[in-house]
C-alpha cells in the first residue's frame, strides 16, 4: 500500500512523457520586440488574458497585477495576452501601449496581439496551440476561456496548473497558486 500510494505521487509529480517545455518558444511584445521565454528559466510563468477596455474595473485589475509583479519579482514572470478573441484590436495598440506603460516591470510582458480560441479564422497563436493542447502540454486540453484566465507554467517550462476567470488576482489567490 505504501508502494502504491509512493508510485501514485510520483507519477502525478513527473511530467507527462508527451509534454513539452514551453521555454523553448518566444513571444512578441507590444512594443514588437521579440522574447524568447527561456530567459526566465527558474522562475514561473503565469499568462493571463488582459482587457483591452479602459474601464476604472479594468485600471483597478491592471494595478492588482502590477503589485503582483512586485511581490514576486524574483519567483514569477506574468504574460499578459491581449487576445483578439477578447476585444484586442490592431488599431487599439498605440492607446494600449500607454495604458499599460503606465504599470510596466521587469517581470510583467505585455504581448502583441494574437488569437487565443482553438476555433480561430486565423491560427491560434503558437503560445495558445501549447497552453490548450494535452497532446503539446501533457495535461490539459481546454479551449482559453477570455479575459482573466490565467496560465501557470512551473520553473522548468511545464504546465502545472490552469484557472478560470473566477479565480481572483489578489496577493493571497496568486500566493496559493505560487505554491
Amino acid at each position: 500500500m505504501k508502494y502504491a500510494l509512493i508510485m501514485i505521487l510520483s507519477i502525478f509529480c513527473l511530467p507527462a512523457a508527451a509534454q513539452s517545455s514551453l521555454m523553448d518558444s518566444s513571444i512578441v511584445k507590444l512594443s514588437g520586440e521579440s522574447v524568447m521565454l527561456s530567459q526566465y528559466s527558474g522562475r514561473k510563468l503565469l499568462v493571463i488574458i488582459l482587457p483591452t477596455a479602459h474601464a476604472v474595473s479594468d485600471t483597478v485589475y491592471i494595478q492588482k497585477l502590477a503589485s503582483v509583479c512586485d511581490h514576486n519579482s524574483n519567483r514569477l514572470v506574468i504574460i499578459g495576452v491581449l487576445s483578439y478573441e477578447d476585444g484586442y484590436r490592431d488599431s487599439l495598440s498605440a492607446v494600449l501601449k500607454t495604458w499599460y506603460s503606465a504599470y510596466s516591470r521587469p517581470n510583467l510582458l505585455i504581448t502583441a496581439g494574437m488569437h487565443t480560441r482553438k476555433n480561430t479564422e486565423s491560427a491560434q497563436n503558437p503560445l495558445f496551440k501549447w497552453l490548450t493542447d494535452a497532446g503539446r502540454n501533457g495535461h490539459f486540453d481546454q479551449d482559453a476561456g477570455g479575459v482573466n484566465q490565467k496560465f501557470l507554467i512551473d520553473q522548468l517550462g511545464y504546465l502545472c496548473g490552469v484557472y478560470d476567470a473566477r479565480t481572483g488576482l489578489s496577493l493571497r489567490s496568486i500566493q496559493k497558486i505560487m505554491h
